[in-house]
C-alpha cells in the first residue's frame, strides 16, 4: 500500500507568458515542500510546468465531440488546469525518503525550460 505523502505548493509564479500568432504557451514555477511524517523536517521541490492555450481548452471540453467553449478561456480555467498539472507531478513522490524520480523531474523540467528560455 502507498504511504501517503504531506506535501503543499508554497509558490506559483508565472515565469513567461509567449503569445503570438503561432502559439499562447505558459509557464509556471511551482515551488513547494515534502513533508516528513511528523512534520519536523521537509525538503524543498521547484519545477516547470509549461503548457499552451489549447491544453487548457481540452481540459474542459471534449474534442472529439467538437464542443468547445462558448466564452473566453478565464484566469481561473488555467488556474484550475495548473492545480490539475501539480496532482499529476507531485503522484510521482511515494515517500518522504524516496522521492528521486520526482526530483530527477523536476530538474529535467527546469533544465529544459532553461533551453526554451534563452531564445525569448
Amino acid at each position: 500500500m502507498r504511504e501517503i505523502v504531506d506535501w503543499r505548493i508554497t509558490k506559483r509564479t508565472k515565469l513567461l507568458e509567449i503569445n503570438n500568432d503561432m502559439c499562447h504557451n505558459y509557464y509556471y514555477l511551482i515551488n513547494g515542500r515534502i513533508n516528513n511524517a511528523d512534520r519536523s523536517a521537509y525538503k524543498k521541490f521547484k519545477f516547470v510546468i509549461w503548457f499552451d492555450i489549447f491544453d487548457v481548452d481540452d481540459f474542459f471540453n471534449h474534442v472529439e465531440d467538437d464542443v468547445w467553449l462558448e466564452r473566453p478561456i478565464t484566469d481561473d480555467d488555467i488556474s484550475a488546469y495548473i492545480d490539475e498539472c501539480i496532482c499529476c507531478y507531485t503522484d510521482m513522490i511515494y515517500s518522504y525518503e524516496n522521492c528521486n524520480d520526482f526530483y530527477e523531474m523536476c530538474n529535467n523540467s527546469i533544465m529544459r525550460y532553461n533551453e526554451i528560455a534563452k531564445y525569448w
